[in-house]
């Protein structure tokens, strides 16, 4: 499936509360909170960096997706949201499809990993659906909200707002228990994993521009879970 990506990224300092309000606003929860794990390919010169793409095999839960995201073919450098054009598809055997990539030139550049939990609204006059999810990454949590187009035209509306009510747990109503960090994330003890591979670019996160950028390679780095 491919269509426009269109996604806003915003900081947050408490995911339980913004959780607690969500449902008060129409929001019902899609998955409860689910270790996930991403790789990202590129050639070993980084050809796929240097085009402002991104080739990218997910483990979330069980299921395995395959993502390609590039600029649109008349970006607007004006817009306030991040724009990508997604090809994705889901694959049954994440690791076989590694040993092809490798097979054809793309190495593994970047891993990282991060527990996310995803919402959804939908507006009944439109019947327009917004994508919510909540990230906690090593570098702290995030929201981004995104709606994919078609024609790109559409757009997340405003984040909502939390409650400076003190900390609260998620709505008891969560169909399923989260999963956890499979056995093979020990190398980092109970932290998850952010880092490139050798002589790999990093991924740094720029919290003024709301989004993700290549920097020069650095040590792992870990978040206490």
């Amino acid at each position: 499936m491919q269509a426009a990506e269109i996604e806003l990224k915003f900081p947050v300092s408490d995911p339980q509360a913004l959780q607690s309000r969500l449902p008060q606003l129409g929001f019902r929860l899609d998955t409860p909170r689910t270790f996930e794990r991403n790789i990202l390919y590129d050639t070993p010169s980084r050809e796929l960096r240097a085009k402002r793409q991104i080739l990218r095999l997910r483990k979330y839960g069980d299921l395995w997706t395959l993502t390609h995201k590039r600029l649109p073919d008349q970006p607007d450098d004006l817009t306030r949201y991040k724009v990508r054009i997604e090809t994705e598809t889901t694959v049954t055997d994440g690791p076989a499809l590694s040993a092809i990539f490798e097979q054809l030139g793309y190495i593994p550049a970047f891993t990282y990993e991060k527990y996310r939990t995803e919402w959804s609204h939908t507006d009944p006059i439109t019947n327009t659906t917004v994508h919510l999810v909540i990230d906690e990454t090593p570098i702290g949590n995030y929201a981004e909200l995104e709606n994919s187009s078609s024609t790109g035209k559409s757009a997340p509306a405003a984040p909502p707002k939390t409650s400076p009510s003190p900390r609260s747990s998620p709505p008891s109503s969560s169909p399923a228990k989260a999963s956890a960090a499979p056995a093979d994330t020990a190398s980092v003890p109970g932290g998850l994993l952010w880092h490139p591979y050798p002589a790999a670019p990093a991924l740094s996160f720029s919290r003024e521009a709301s989004s993700f950028a290549l920097a020069q390679p650095s040590p792992a780095t870990s978040i206490e879970q």
